[in-house]
């Protein structure tokens, strides 16, 4: 263990949180999340693949926000990716203590857990989704290094193609509910995770296939018939508020939202052509 006790551990946080521009509370949790996922990827290499914000930083090789939890797919049954969670939870192999304290499964088939986080004496709670999905295009990244004293290891992850493209069909599929159901979009946050996915290299024509595809897959929103007006000025006016309290929370830098809107809009079009 790289900390003598809780309060070099504390110290050391606190700092990392000032050198990055987050909410010391996120730095635990970006710290322990961490911590928990290469003990994981230590035993059970080929079984679990990341998703989330988790995945896209180790595509932008940056913290563009805040991470609050982290989403994991497995190509197993549910249960049994789940014993393998709890497994590596129960483990007690070095000074870091993991225990499940919640489990319990969504209506969409999701497990969620909260993972109490124990070093010396802090304690610090850790989200983890899991969901089984059949995948056979994940591939290997490094989770970079972005705290001082991180060590890199390789995840399974999305391409960034894929990335790419799901966050494209969820803002769209989230402003027709907006539009037709008058349902909140509660996920605009991607329009700020799109921005910075845009910023990396990826093969364009990849990212027209993937979005085809999942169009197709999830029927939600009709490839042949997208409506670009979803993301009018309207929407934005209609959002604004929402997304303010989000930038709040997850520490988003200074980029005006129908920015972030416009440019989701002509990267889609441009998709679409």
């Amino acid at each position: 263990m790289e900390f003598e006790n809780g309060n070099k551990l504390k110290g050391y946080l606190y700092n990392e949180s000032k050198r990055l521009n987050i909410h010391s509370n996120y730095a635990y949790t970006y710290y322990f999340i961490r911590k928990f996922l290469e003990r994981l990827y230590r035993d059970n290499q080929d079984v679990f693949n990341v998703k989330g914000s988790i995945s896209q930083l180790s595509h932008t090789v940056k913290l563009t926000r805040a991470i609050t939890d982290v989403d994991i797919s497995s190509n197993l049954d549910i249960l049994d990716s789940s014993y393998l969670i709890e497994k590596e939870a129960s483990k007690n192999e070095d000074e870091i203590k993991f225990k499940i304290k919640d489990k319990f499964t969504t209506k969409n088939n999701t497990i969620n857990f909260k993972i109490l986080c124990n070093f010396d004496h802090i304690e610090h709670l850790i989200k983890i989704d899991l969901k089984k999905e059949e995948s056979n295009d994940m591939i290997k990244k490094s989770l970079p290094i972005i705290m001082k004293k991180d060590i890199a290891f390789d995840i399974s992850t999305y391409p960034i193609e894929k990335h790419i493209a799901t966050k494209m069909y969820i803002l769209l599929r989230n402003a027709d509910r907006n539009l037709s159901v008058s349902k909140e979009t509660r996920r605009l946050k991607d329009f700020y995770d799109l921005h910075f996915l845009l910023q990396t290299d990826y093969n364009d024509e990849l990212v027209c296939k993937y979005f085809d595809q999942i169009c197709n897959e999830r029927c939600d929103v009709n490839i042949n018939n997208i409506d670009m007006s979803l993301l009018s000025d309207n929407f934005v006016q209609n959002n604004i508020g929402l997304y303010l309290q989000d930038k709040k929370r997850y520490g988003f830098s200074d980029i005006p939202f129908e920015n972030l809107v416009e440019e989701a809009k002509d990267e889609i079009s441009k998709k679409l052509r």
